[in-house]
């Protein structure tokens, strides 16, 4: 199905719910992995600290999606830009789900934190396309 959204026209309900849960899954992944870093250290054998720089590289790799993802919006089709991030996000997902190497766990961790910038993409569009509407 495709949209064309113009500024002030409104966004199609649809559309606007698969945004608000791509928004909810994107900043659920820089936080999902926390809770699992006891049984990720156990299956793994490693030491708690080890277990620990996953939750680490995923925050850093967040504040780094931040300043290189968000700045190339104003450069590069943000349609392109979410496409390419959602790919990202789903490889990194993928070898995070079947990994038993500490350093593909790592990798894919801090490539997911940096692809989870997505709702700094989808809240302003938002806020361009919707109907104005009058508050009584």
């Amino acid at each position: 199905m495709s949209y064309t959204l113009k500024e002030d026209q409104g966004i199609p309900t649809i559309l606007l719910i698969v945004m608000a849960l791509a928004t909810g899954f994107s900043v659920a992944n820089c936080y999902y992995n926390q809770p699992l870093l006891d049984s990720i250290t156990s299956d793994l054998s490693i030491p708690e600290y080890e277990g620990s720089i996953i939750s680490a590289l995923t925050q850093l790799g967040y504040v780094i999606g931040l300043g290189l993802i968000i700045p190339m919006g104003e450069v590069i089709s943000k349609k392109r830009i979410i496409i390419a991030d959602y790919i990202c996000c789903i490889i990194s997902l993928l070898a995070l789900s079947i990994s038993k190497s500490l350093a593909i766990i790592k990798i894919s961790s801090f490539v997911l934190g940096v692809s989870s910038v997505l709702p700094q993409f989808f809240i302003p569009m938002v806020a361009l396309y919707s109907s104005p509407t009058t508050v009584h």
